[in-house]
């Protein structure tokens, strides 16, 4: 990932670079969020509520109770 940032970082028409997990949904409006934060000079990064959607078994739902508000 560091050489990938490196690299995207050093390209001038690169303006934000979005990284996720392999199992992230995103809602359809959070890159244009997101992106409306950054247009503030001076945040530097932005990011989203995260929550665990996975209730299938006692851990998954464990993990879901730890992201509640």
């Amino acid at each position: 990932m560091y050489t990938g940032f490196l690299f995207l970082m050093q390209l001038k028409s690169i303006e934000a670079i979005m990284v996720t997990d392999s199992d992230t949904f995103l809602d359809p409006q959070s890159l244009k969020e997101l992106a409306f934060m950054l247009d503030d000079p001076l945040v530097g990064a932005a990011t989203g509520d995260v929550r665990i959607w996975n209730d299938e078994n006692w851990l998954g739902f464990l993990s879901a109770l730890r992201y509640c508000e």
